[in-house]
């Protein structure tokens, strides 16, 4: 849903936008509002806070029946494991094997990458929450909680989409069949940069998407596309927190 969709014409002609305050008392989504302007976001009526909260209790207790199976439920979700799973079960080649430098250099970009993922999984816990605290305020309708929250959630949001930008770029660098020919400028030199430390030299590698963990068919600028790609890896947190069982880092 375009940002264009939901300004008042008036609005868009004096190049003003309305509060937050005045647009969310006035919508027909009570629950969590949303900002109108440029990075306008689809607004969560209703019934997806109550999915969402569902999500909630589902994680909660699944959490902690640890003898149930824990299963990738959602599309984007098994999408990240498998692309997960490809990368870091690359083996180095036979000289590579030999070099303890190249080993080394293999180990540490497996052990940032899970680092990066976890980030990446505790920020979509920390935006989730922060779109349900913001929908408990703005029911009450307090105008200072309303803002506060919903700049908490603005916050919560960028630092995903941030986030997910340094983890699929690494992905792509550092596992990825890439040229760095085909790079910008900036991005070669930051390429370079990590040569020494990150890219293995002698390590098979395989195509990986500029989307990385995110399906191909998604745009990672879309603000909404990346909420409701939270909202889906959040239903299968759990089972995707399981490295342990779901990613075998094989023998190097």
């Amino acid at each position: 849903m375009s940002s264009d969709q939901h300004k008042p014409d008036s609005e868009e002609k004096e190049g003003k936008k309305k509060s937050f305050y005045d647009l969310s008392t006035t919508a027909q989504f009570h629950y969590a509002p949303k900002l109108f302007g440029d990075y306008a976001e689809h607004p969560f009526h209703d019934q997806e806070i109550e999915a969402l909260r569902s999500h909630v209790e589902q994680s909660k207790n699944l959490a902690l029946d640890k003898e149930k199976e824990k299963k990738l439920s959602t599309h984007e979700g098994q999408y990240l494991m498998w692309v997960m799973q490809s990368a870091l079960n690359l083996h180095l080649s036979v000289k590579g094997q030999a070099d303890p430098a190249e080993q080394n250099k293999l180990n540490l970009c497996r052990r940032r990458l899970l680092e990066m993922l976890r980030d990446v999984l505790h920020t979509v816990k920390e935006y989730i929450s922060s779109i349900l605290q913001l929908a408990a305020v703005t029911k009450l309708g307090v105008k200072d909680d309303m803002i506060q929250y919903d700049r908490n959630r603005s916050l919560k949001h960028n630092k995903l989409m941030k986030e997910l930008d340094i983890l699929n770029r690494s992905l792509l660098w550092w596992f990825g069949k890439i040229n760095p020919d085909d790079l910008s400028d900036v991005e070669r030199e930051m390429f370079e940069k990590q040569r020494e430390r990150y890219i293995c030299e002698e390590l098979e590698r395989i195509d990986i998407h500029k989307n990385g963990i995110c399906p191909q068919t998604m745009n990672l600028k879309d603000r909404h596309q990346v909420t409701v790609w939270a909202q889906a890896i959040y239903g299968d947190l759990i089972s995707i927190e399981n490295l342990n069982s779901l990613i075998d880092l094989g023998d190097d």
